[in-house]
């Protein structure tokens, strides 16, 4: 049984003053069902269901089939819907009476948004291309910056601050202190008893000799760090 035939018939059935349903009308949609009984199909719709009709007898089920209230006219929503589209929210064409969006190519983009949804690859940006243009009022200024460069700078920026200037980078480089402390100390007291040994520990705040302080000094320098 062909959908228009079903329509037709489920029109002369529930009768009213069919007319050309425009977006003032008010409708509801109802449920419309096919079913096979004594080799025969019989329509079910609100309204009309009888005691035999059954998940057993079910064959199949229209969509998108809505009812004026005020004229009783049916409406089937299909992809060759007559009525004249309206734009909604998101400047779609779409049925006045479902809200259906047909025939994409006949879309009305205006919307990054919707311009963003049409791209066909999973690497698109749907974010708002104003984003780092806007104040905090969310106006967007005379410049617009491009997102992807002006991600890459933040990113840069950020990281950079982390390693150079940031809370941690200066716990790290106080601990890498301590501990470049700590091994200069040992080293000199190593280079002290050295000198005892050999017996040359009297001449070691002369200018031919290395001291204590240089022994520190030269190995701070030979460790990087920012606190220096």
């Amino acid at each position: 049984m062909d959908d228009s035939v079903v329509i037709s018939h489920l029109q002369s059935q529930i009768g009213g003053k069919p007319h050309v349903c425009t977006r003032n009308c008010s409708a509801r949609q109802i449920n419309v069902h096919i079913h096979e009984h004594e080799s025969s199909y019989h329509i079910r719709w609100s309204g009309n269901n009888q005691p035999w009709m059954k998940k057993n007898t079910f064959c199949r089920a229209l969509q998108y089939v809505y009812i004026c209230e005020s004229t009783g006219t049916v409406h089937h929503c299909t992809e060759n819907c007559t009525l004249e589209p309206i734009s909604n929210d998101d400047h779609t064409l779409v049925c006045p009476i479902s809200g259906v969006q047909w025939n994409n190519e006949a879309e009305v983009v205006r919307s990054w948004k919707l311009t963003s949804k049409c791209v066909p690859t999973i690497t698109a940006d749907k974010r708002d291309p104003n984003m780092y243009s806007r104040a905090a009022d969310g106006t967007v200024g005379g410049e617009t910056l491009n997102i992807k460069n002006e991600e890459c700078k933040r990113e840069v920026k950020k990281f950079l601050e982390l390693f150079v200037t940031s809370h941690a980078r200066k716990t790290q480089e106080l601990e890498k202190y301590k501990q470049n402390y700590a091994n200069a100390i040992k080293l000199a007291n190593k280079f002290v008893k050295h000198s005892k040994k050999k017996g040359v520990h009297k001449y070691l705040h002369t200018p031919k000799y290395c001291h204590y302080g240089n022994i520190c000094k030269t190995h701070f320098l030979a460790c990087h760090e920012i606190l220096r």
